[in-house]
């Protein structure tokens, strides 16, 4: 895998992820309404720049409804774009950047929803163009190591964070998240819930894996892309059983450069 093939499968990933997430707004715009859970007059309130002086104004002719829809439209345009194009496209600067800015508008609009999984993307949206404005081997090798880093920092904060907590480690957390009402699946959760040893293991199997994952670093080749396979099965089956269908393409997006460092560390 070349540095060009690694940066155009990460912005690829991280442009569906853009793509899932738009998508899942529109089909759910009416909470974006005046009258909806998300309305804009309530959540530009949040900070005194999005509803004062003229940097209120320019947000708000973006954000209000029902101009955001065309905003989201235009996000799945250029999503579309990159993940469907050409490699002249995917890697082009001026798609990849203005698809982080219509991002960072999307957060700016509300916060209620967000994730990592759209934080991750909006890095790899801003990375890929950066490295694209001057796409020097210096540049794109630092773009491919920058997200390969930062994959693992986010397992890795993931898994220390979640062993300081007890209900983690006896595995009581996983089956109450398996029961929870909007990411959930209350048939799995309530069968964990009754098998506190299988519920216990799995915890624990998944702390150890998400803690232990920088070491796909230094481990040798087949242990190390045991380790992804394992990311990838992680990643589909909670897209599954709970729905989080943005995980699966933004956390994809650090693969590739994860597999590039592996095939060129070497050793």
């Amino acid at each position: 895998m070349t540095l060009e093939q690694a940066l155009d499968l990460s912005a690829r990933f991280g442009a569906s992820t853009i793509l899932t997430s738009s998508a899942e707004y529109l089909v759910n715009a009416r909470v974006l309404r005046d009258d909806g859970l998300m309305n804009w007059s309530v959540g530009r309130l949040r900070v005194p720049t999005f509803c004062a002086g003229w940097r209120g104004d320019v947000f708000d002719v973006f954000l209000r409804y029902p101009n955001v829809l065309v905003l989201l439209a235009w996000r799945v345009v250029l999503a579309v774009a990159i993940v469907a194009g050409p490699t002249r496209w995917t890697l082009a600067p001026p798609l990849l950047l203005g698809i982080y800015v219509t991002t960072f508008l999307v957060d700016v609009r509300s916060r209620y929803g967000h994730d990592g999984a759209d934080q991750l993307a909006g890095y790899v949206m801003l990375g890929v163009g950066i490295s694209g404005i001057a796409p020097t081997p210096l540049a794109r090798t630092a773009c491919v190591l920058f997200f390969a880093f930062q994959g693992c920092l986010a397992y890795a904060t993931a898994g220390w964070s979640k062993l300081q907590v007890r209900g983690w480690r006896d595995g009581t957390y996983l089956a109450e998240v398996l029961t929870a009402r909007i990411y959930g699946n209350p048939p799995v959760g309530r069968y964990l819930g009754a098998h506190q040893t299988l519920s216990k293991f799995a915890s624990r199997a998944l702390l150890a894996w998400e803690c232990s994952f920088p070491l796909v670093l230094v481990l040798p080749a087949p242990v190390s892309y045991t380790v992804l396979a394992i990311g990838a099965a992680f990643h589909v089956t909670n897209a599954v059983l709970m729905g989080l269908n943005c995980f699966v393409w933004s956390f994809f997006a650090v693969y590739p450069p994860l597999l590039w460092f592996i095939q060129h560390r070497g050793w």
